[in-house]
């Protein structure tokens, strides 16, 4: 029973360690520090590895991509979505199949393979539900608002930014409020209303204002300056 105990004790110590390095990564991604975001997440996503937490590697995974995808390595960003998409699929882990979608969606957008992102991103919103995770759902629908402003089907893109929008104030997700925002001035700005443009991304600097995403921030500060 002591052995049984001792195991215990060090797969709490594990998962604490896991959770702390995670969140730091988490940390430092925010302030825009990849270096030492992706540091600390490989730190958890080694520990994770030798305890076997099978879900907790997939969304790891899926963080690690987030960084490499930051630092524009969008092929190694890829090859962590999807080994994050291929445990998730064994496991049966709905949310982590759902969140490997989106973000292999929010890739292929930006490597300009539309019809791609596309039929990830709507495969992402099979595997999700609304009512349970409504930021989830949101980033998904902003998603693909962002692919259809791309490939200049404006109305589609505010119809999915307009549904994002309410699915991120339901819970009240500033960031996610400021996001749908941006974009949607972006679109207005693309098709000509630039009035309706500056309104909306003043009111995205508003929300962002209250948020510590640097990246937002500057975005926005650019939209403003167009």
């Amino acid at each position: 029973s002591s052995l049984i105990f001792n195991h215990f004790s060090k797969s709490l110590d594990s998962i604490g360690l896991i959770e702390s390095f995670q969140l730091f990564g988490q940390i430092y991604t925010r302030i825009g520090d990849f270096k030492k975001a992706l540091d600390n997440t490989q730190e958890a996503f080694n520990i994770a590895g030798s305890i076997g937490l099978q879900i907790k590697i997939a969304e790891l995974a899926r963080e690690t991509g987030n960084i490499y995808f930051y630092f524009n390595e969008k092929a190694i960003a890829l090859d962590f979505y999807q080994k994050s998409l291929k445990i998730s699929e064994e496991n049966k882990d709905r949310d982590g199949i759902a969140k490997a979608y989106n973000n292999m969606g929010r890739l292929y957008s930006e490597l300009g393979n539309s019809s791609l992102a596309l039929e990830c991103l709507k495969k992402s919103l099979t595997f999700k539900i609304k009512e349970e995770d409504r930021v989830s759902y949101g980033n998904s629908l902003l998603n693909i608002g962002t692919v259809y402003l791309k490939a200049n089907e404006y109305d589609k893109a505010l119809a999915y930014l307009d549904e994002a929008f309410n699915d991120f104030s339901f819970v009240n997700n500033a960031e996610g409020m400021a996001n749908s925002l941006y974009y949607s001035g972006l679109t207005y700005f693309s098709k000509g209303g630039y009035n309706q443009a500056l309104t909306i991304q003043n009111k995205a600097w508003n929300i962002a204002s209250e948020t510590d995403s640097k990246r937002l921030l500057v975005s926005i500060s650019l939209a403003l300056s167009e």
